[in-house]
């Protein structure tokens, strides 16, 4: 199920830690036998630092991101949440 992705803001990846979804989260995703949850939300340190992965939504490209790993994170993503993150370019 997709949810409606904002226009503006930034979307928050963020590895579930326990049973319990990230305060805030709106859909979860999971990529290789992780389950990680979803934060749309506007630009905030805090969720900078404990996000895994972090995608501009106005450039639709990640701000951050495992390096080496972008081509593959972006197809998970994009297949799961319905979006197409730009694969070549880093916001």
């Amino acid at each position: 199920m997709k949810f409606k992705i904002p226009k503006t803001g930034f979307l928050y990846v963020i590895q579930r830690q326990g049973n319990k979804p990230f305060d805030n989260s709106k859909f979860d995703i999971k990529i290789e036998n992780k389950t990680y949850d979803v934060v749309p939300s506007h630009k905030q340190h805090a969720l900078d630092m404990i996000s895994d992965m972090i995608i501009n939504l106005e450039t639709m490209c990640f701000d951050k991101v495992q390096p080496g790993n972008e081509l593959y994170y972006a197809d998970e993503i994009g297949k799961q949440l319905g979006i197409t993150i730009n694969q070549l370019l880093m916001g």
